[in-house]
């Protein structure tokens, strides 16, 4: 596997402009990344618990708020948006 270097902090990375700053180099959105990161874990942690756990459907719109909410911090920290 050949690695590249990120054109913002050359750190090697398999994809570079996926990197772009936004996780490895402490840039503004690397926060808003790793939050939707923890939203993810979270929405995950609701799934589960509703799979094996509860009743099938008690928590379906917690799941689908933090599932949704993740992947808007995800994408608006690669994107730059905060």
């Amino acid at each position: 596997m050949r690695f590249l270097r990120c054109s913002a902090c050359a750190q090697p990375s398999i994809w570079p402009r996926a990197c772009a700053g936004a996780t490895c180099c402490g840039a503004p959105g690397g926060w808003v990344v790793y939050a939707g990161s923890l939203l993810f874990l979270a929405s995950d942690a609701l799934l589960t618990h509703t799979t094996f756990c509860t009743t099938a459907g008690e928590h379906r719109f917690s799941v689908m708020l933090t599932y949704l909410a993740a992947q808007g911090l995800m994408v608006a920290g690669f994107l730059g948006g905060f």
